[in-house]
């Protein structure tokens, strides 16, 4: 992704290639080809309808692992990534609702009244209260895993339980 040191110009070494650079590189350049879709474009797997399509396809830069995920795994850890764009089944996010709930039933509404409330909202989560966002999150995703959609009675029941229901996994 950049051009090498011993590149024929001096003013490129070491800088950046660009997309329409690799693509030519890979015999992949058409002539008139846009960076991006129009915007009518349906962008269908395996389309070669723009260069950032294109190069999304290629193979080397589908299995590519971010920079922060090979730092981690380079020190033996491993890294489970939530699916983008879904927060509902981060735990975490339900901890935050329920520190911010806190604070805000408990500031002062001053910025040393927030600076005060914050640390003691962190704390007044429960570690019960976090323990069973979780599992509801697992719940979430094991739905998900087995095809069922978000919103629908399927998935309402397989995720959300009153004191008197049992949930359902694996279909038992």
């Amino acid at each position: 992704m950049v051009f090498p040191e011993n590149y024929s110009d001096p003013a490129l070494r070491g800088k950046p290639k660009g997309i329409k650079q690799v693509l030519l590189e890979r015999g992949l350049w058409r002539n008139g080809m846009r960076l991006d879709c129009k915007p009518k474009c349906q962008i269908q797997a395996g389309a070669d309808c723009c260069a950032r399509q294109c190069l999304r396809n290629q193979p080397d830069f589908q299995e590519q692992r971010g920079y922060l995920q090979e730092v981690i795994e380079a020190r033996g850890y491993q890294v489970i990534f939530y699916p983008k764009f879904h927060c509902e089944p981060n735990f975490i996010e339900f901890f935050w609702a329920a520190a911010k709930r806190y604070a805000r039933e408990n500031c002062e509404y001053s910025l040393q009244g927030l600076r005060d409330t914050i640390p003691h909202a962190l704390e007044a989560v429960p570690e019960v209260t976090i323990w069973r966002f979780y599992q509801k999150c697992q719940w979430m995703m094991q739905a998900y895993r087995e095809g069922c959609q978000y919103g629908t009675v399927e998935f309402k029941d397989r995720v959300y339980k009153s004191h008197c229901r049992a949930h359902v996994l694996n279909g038992d």
